[in-house]
């Protein structure tokens, strides 16, 4: 019997990455190691791997010190992993800073709903209600309006319901803002 297909494909992606981070490392090019490591932290948030999410990612951070656009998305990784493990003030701590370098920088790279789904939960976590509704409406309006400009149907749709953070952050906009 053949194994399950999209575990397999999820184990390759997690090999292809961790070959990316070692040949990274072997030029020595920190920049391009940051962001491979950073997206296998994302791998490990993503299987559930917390505690393995956030120790990728502490390596990563100072490695894109010089890349603010992929440092304030691994922030916004980094929030969500510390708030999964209970610790609320170092969330705070870091959907803070990334979300002060987002506002910063205008947009991201890539990771602007992890950010923004992070800096409204660990608000919210923190008791600071207020922020909260005011940060989750941004993000569900920031989604929305990126969702809009997207012409084909099919890929709007995909854009609202495939991509993870925006289903958190939308789901947290229907339960929080009614």
């Amino acid at each position: 019997m053949d194994g399950d297909p999209d575990v397999e494909q999820r184990e390759r992606a997690v090999r292809t990455l961790e070959e990316a981070i070692q040949g990274f490392a072997a030029i020595r090019n920190p920049i391009e190691e940051g962001i491979a490591r950073a997206y296998f932290a994302g791998a490990m948030h993503l299987a559930g791997q917390h505690v393995r999410a956030q120790e990728e990612a502490m390596v990563a951070l100072p490695l894109l010190e010089r890349c603010p656009p992929y440092r304030a998305g691994l922030l916004g990784l980094v929030a969500l992993t510390r708030l999964d493990s209970g610790d609320v003030p170092a969330a705070l701590e870091a959907a803070t800073e990334a979300m002060r370098l987002l506002r910063e920088l205008g947009g991201t790279l890539e990771g602007e709903a992890i950010i923004r789904v992070a800096y409204a939960e660990t608000l919210n976590a923190s008791g600071d209600r207020a922020g909260a509704l005011v940060a989750i409406r941004e993000a569900r309006d920031w989604v929305l309006e990126r969702a809009a400009g997207v012409k084909n149907p099919e890929w709007r749709r995909g854009f609202v319901d495939r991509i993870r953070e925006h289903l958190r952050l939308l789901a947290r906009a229907g339960e929080w803002l009614v």
